[in-house]
């Protein structure tokens, strides 16, 4: 049993596993890229920023030894504003 779970909160929550999902019941996910902030010092070299917005839903990793790529339902670039963040939401 995994640390701090109830036996019996854990053995309830099994059948769910195993049933279809409902619609609606989806959780998006939504990501902002922060901008750097003022004399915020860049450490990785030439490369700057440890990521890069591709489009509106997917980011780059840039990871070593190969960058990883990651899709979400909506990815915010660094020149979003709080305030666009919170029509969007």
């Amino acid at each position: 049993m995994a640390p701090g779970m109830r036996g019996d909160l854990r053995d309830s929550a099994l059948p769910l596993l195993n049933s279809p999902s409902i619609e609606g019941d989806a959780i998006k996910v939504y990501v902002r890229v922060r901008p750097t902030s003022e004399g915020t010092v860049l450490t990785d070299g030439d490369q700057g920023l440890c990521l890069s917005v591709l489009s509106s839903n997917t980011i780059r990793l840039h990871s070593k030894p190969e960058p990883k790529i990651f899709t979400f339902d909506y990815v915010a670039n660094m020149e979003t504003t709080q305030v666009i963040n919170s029509k969007i939401l």
